[in-house]
């Protein structure tokens, strides 16, 4: 597996990559299996993940597949799982991709309902996956696990603070479990800003130049950002990092986060009360 000019090869090598039918998990699908390797997708609607998984064959051929799961639900990581060992033969690769953020707005009026599954599917479902996965292959034969994470794991993002605080966590875990599985496994972690997606449009949309605006390279993330950087975390590359987590913001931790509409939508109004 070499990495020059920006090019890798990962032939042989399988990746199982959640929340893949969409945004940056389909680009890194995409990325992957550009780069030669077998790839499964993991999605909630089977008809899409149909449709993605027969897209992707079509253009890099049939080595890829995909199974509807729910990350949250541990007999259904195992299913996906299992389905890279009998078709593929290993999980040399995860990307903990899939998340969920079902509120914006001030902390002080997200129910509880939804706190939890932010939660369960932002931490305890990455954490899920990659136990299982170290006991299904990686412990035996090694691996590579990335997680993707946040900038607003590490600076305030008003609206988002929950989903915020579920991406700390996942970066606390990435740190510990890069030291406490190495070297059998690299754990590492991204953390992008805002990625021109479906999952973070109500950031910008209507206001994209302004948005863009407030990163220092003037535009936001694209799902093939996140891509190379999981490219070369997963490479030959980067045998020597594990428990590192990447940027992958165009600048914006430079400025902590100064966009102020998105600040002025997790203010609580003073004369709010909770019902």
């Amino acid at each position: 597996m070499t990495g020059t000019a920006g090019t890798y090869d990962f032939s042989g090598r399988t990746a199982l990559i959640t929340g893949g039918t969409r945004g940056a998990g389909l680009g890194t699908a995409e990325a992957f299996l550009a780069a030669g390797a077998n790839v499964v997708i993991t999605g909630r609607d089977q008809a899409r993940v149909d449709t993605v998984v027969q897209r992707l064959a079509d253009r890099h051929g049939y080595r890829v597949d995909g199974i509807k799961a729910h990350v949250a639900l541990e007999d259904d990581r195992h299913v996906s799982l299992g389905l890279c060992l009998s078709k593929y033969g290993s999980v040399d690769i995860l990307f903990n991709n899939a998340a969920v953020n079902p509120h914006v707005g001030p902390c002080i009026d997200i129910p509880t309902s939804a706190a939890d599954k932010i939660m369960q599917v932002n931490v305890l479902a990455p954490l899920g996956y990659i136990q299982q996965a170290w006991d299904m292959w990686m412990r035996d034969n090694g691996g590579v696990v990335i997680n993707h994470a946040s900038i607003s794991g590490w600076a305030q993002v008003p609206p988002v603070t929950v989903y915020g605080a579920s991406k700390a966590a996942l970066i606390y875990l990435t740190q510990a479990l890069g030291a406490q599985l190495a070297p059998r496994v690299r754990v590492n972690a991204i953390a992008p800003g805002t990625i021109e997606t479906g999952f973070a449009d109500w950031m910008y949309q209507g206001r994209e130049e302004e948005s863009a605006s407030y990163y220092p390279m003037g535009r936001h993330a694209l799902p093939s950002d996140i891509a190379q950087a999981a490219l070369w975390l997963a490479s030959e590359q980067s045998t020597y990092i594990t428990g590192a987590v990447i940027p992958v913001d165009g600048g914006m931790m430079g400025y902590g986060y100064p966009d102020p509409y998105i600040q002025r939508l997790g203010r609580a109004a003073p004369d709010r009360h909770r019902p």
